[in-house]
């Protein structure tokens, strides 16, 4: 299915110019019921209800694949919904604002919709819902107060919330934390409380829980709430350290793809595995101003000079160029290193090195990395860009804004006219979204062919396989990839 819809900054005319009444139409999503023809996941959820205009739409419609309505509604608000093309087999969480009400913020009520079977899985009786991964809906009373419903909403798995609770999955658990109470509750699928952390600092990796507090030792936690690295871990494994047992022991980051973690006791600054095996010890005493941290698959060491940047594995194994020189900065998962008129990475996780040709721009750094395409900008002129794809040049330009969607790369060639509303100072550029409505654009595909070139202005909305959903010409609808608009909405200025 498709989702068309039109932000709740304007009011629909259809294409005969005649009004939509959704009361009317059989089709049409009231704000008591929802009719129709017979014919994306978050491990992380919170009340988010303040945050309403991001996805709330004067008027949406669905459409089958031969483009024809199947459902109409309209003052609603879709959760974590992207327009474009949408999975019937999911359903939609949907937040309705009542026609009849008089209220100058809009109150919204919140249900979930199955497009498959034509109902409601929950009733629209919350005044929030949202999803916790691929299992889990949290869903607020008229009160603040959080439910834990399983997705299939057959039951309330768990109701005895505190107001000030978010949730985020760990593992296969639930983790329902309170910054009030300091504490992080970890549960069951079914809703059995497991074990109850408490401390200051609280952070959650996927599979693991790191706690810390003022003058007391950080420790890591597995998703069952069992320490699997302590202090003990540290010292049992190093016996001969020259630190003191009573020192505290603070930790930084762990890093869940190298199992590393970084600590810090005393004056030493510590690289060490779960079970207490030291990677790198770093005495500040000796090396005052030298510095360490973690990347993704290992560690850095910053020398005392601060002249000196080096990345090593988690094996403590130094990555270096091919000319043998020192990478100088680390954008997962590619280290890179800049010389006269090149860049050259190395991708860790393929073994891959690339060298990309930047003599073309003044003063270029490498601004950004997806997937495989690197976005090479210039100090001296901040509309400037480089686009390669591994080692192909597939776009340069000037005045050109950059996004991403659905991992396709969308290249605006903002117009003359539009690039005079573009926003300078002295270190940046703001490229208001009303430049990047009157301007064409050049989309490339995750694989760096080029799927599209605009004929004329217009702004993307989403992007599928198949279709584009796009705005031009004063209507919103879906095109294919010739541009020609296979249906349209025509919108009109309140």
């Amino acid at each position: 299915m498709y989702l068309l819809a039109i932000p709740s900054t304007s009011y629909l005319t259809s294409s005969s110019s005649e009004s939509v009444d959704d009361s009317k139409d059989k089709n049409a999503l009231s704000n008591d019921n929802l009719s129709s023809n017979s014919a994306s996941t978050d491990d992380t959820a919170s009340n988010d209800q303040d945050d309403i205009s991001k996805y709330s739409y004067d008027y949406i419609a669905l459409l089958d694949k031969n483009m024809n309505i199947v459902l109409e509604a309209s003052d609603t608000y879709i959760e974590n919904s992207e327009l474009g093309v949408i999975d019937s087999n999911v359903p939609l969480i949907l937040g309705q604002h009542a026609k009849n009400s008089k209220e100058k913020n809009k109150t919204y009520t919140y249900g979930v919709y199955d497009l498959t079977h034509n109902d409601w899985i929950i009733k629209r009786i919350y005044s929030y819902i949202s999803e916790l991964g691929d299992d889990y809906y949290i869903a607020y009373d008229n009160e603040g107060v959080p439910l834990l419903l399983h997705k299939d909403g057959s039951k309330v798995i768990k109701k005895d919330f505190d107001s000030n609770t978010n949730f985020k999955l760990l593992g296969n658990h639930i983790v329902a934390l309170n910054d009030i109470t300091s504490s992080a509750s970890i549960y069951s699928s079914s809703g059995e409380l497991i074990k109850t952390l408490n401390a200051k600092y609280i952070t959650l990796y996927k599979n693991c829980i790191i706690t810390s507090d003022t003058n007391k030792d950080g420790i890591v936690y597995d998703e069952n709430g069992n320490s699997i690295f302590s202090k003990d871990s540290l010292f049992k494994k190093n016996t001969n350290l020259g630190i003191s047992t009573n020192e505290t022991m603070t930790i930084y980051q762990y890093n869940e793809e190298s199992s590393l973690v970084e600590v810090q006791i005393s004056h030493f600054y510590i690289i060490c595995k779960l079970d207490g095996t030291i990677i790198k010890l770093l005495n500040q005493n000796e090396e005052p101003n030298s510095n360490l941290g973690l990347v993704s698959n290992g560690y850095f060491t910053y020398s005392s000079d601060l002249t000196q940047l080096s990345f090593y594995n988690q094996n403590g194994t130094k990555y270096v160029s091919s000319d043998n020189n020192d990478f100088t900065d680390f954008i997962y998962p590619n280290y890179y290193y800049s010389k006269e008129n090149t860049i050259e990475l190395y991708n860790y996780t393929t073994n891959t090195t690339y060298t990309l040709d930047v003599s073309k721009l003044s003063s270029p750094y490498l601004s950004g990395i997806h997937n495989n395409f690197f976005f090479i900008l210039s100090h001296d002129d901040p509309n400037s860009v480089l686009i390669y794809y591994k080692d192909k040049l597939v776009y340069q330009g000037s005045q050109s804004y950059i996004e991403l969607i659905n991992d396709n790369i969308v290249v605006t060639n903002v117009t003359k006219d539009s690039s005079k509303k573009i926003i300078k100072d002295k270190d940046s550029t703001f490229t208001p979204y009303s430049a990047l409505m009157n301007s064409k654009h050049i989309i490339y595909d995750k694989n760096g062919a080029k799927i599209y070139s605009s004929k004329k202005s217009e702004k993307i909305l989403s992007i599928n396989e198949s279709y584009l959903q796009i705005m031009r010409d004063n209507a919103i609808g879906i095109c294919d990839y010739d541009g020609n608009f296979l249906c349209k909405i025509n919108l009109s200025s309140k």
